[in-house]
């Protein structure tokens, strides 16, 4: 099992926050496509710059257990479904000691 984090944004671009509707279809949606989802405990007090802008907010880290490398498709359909559900913005994504910022193409 790869363990990948996923670090998710709590606030729109617009400043409005993520509700408890949003998180749960996204979760639902991981869930369709891997066998375990933890919302990792607190925020994380994040700082960043999209499309030149500077963005500070609390976001949240999931862990999902990947079952191998040939399951790394379903994680970029995850992925891309992150990017656009939260917005567009950029993702942060951590998996075998590698870490990258993945935005909407």
């Amino acid at each position: 099992m790869i363990d990948v984090t996923l670090i998710v944004p709590t606030l729109g671009r617009d400043g409005n926050a993520y509700g408890a509707e949003h998180r749960a279809s996204f979760e639902a949606f991981v869930l369709f496509r891997f066998p375990s989802l933890v919302r990792l405990p607190g925020n994380l007090a994040m700082r960043r710059m999209d499309r030149g802008v500077s963005y500070t907010d609390n976001s949240i880290a999931y862990s999902i257990g990947v079952p191998g490398l040939m399951h790394m498709p379903k994680l970029t359909e995850v992925l891309r479904f992150a990017s656009g559900h939260f917005g567009g913005q950029s993702i942060i994504v951590r998996y075998l000691g590698m870490t990258e910022s993945i935005a909407a193409a």
